[in-house]
């Protein structure tokens, strides 16, 4: 019986594998600038009672 691949039946191919973990960055830089958005937002809404809200906008 010939061995065509090496790798085990349940494994996943290679190619899937990288596809998954560029989607698992992409969601992981999401998260990070969504919750620095919210932070910007926090932080500015107690900046423009003080009269520094030029700092806040964009």
């Amino acid at each position: 019986m010939p061995v065509t691949s090496l790798r085990m039946p349940s494994a996943r191919p290679p190619e899937v594998a990288k596809i998954k973990i560029k989607i698992k960055i992409k969601i992981k830089i999401k998260i990070k600038i969504n919750s620095q958005i919210k932070s910007q937002i926090k932080s500015c809404a107690g900046v423009e009672e003080v009269g520094q809200r030029h700092l806040c906008q964009r």
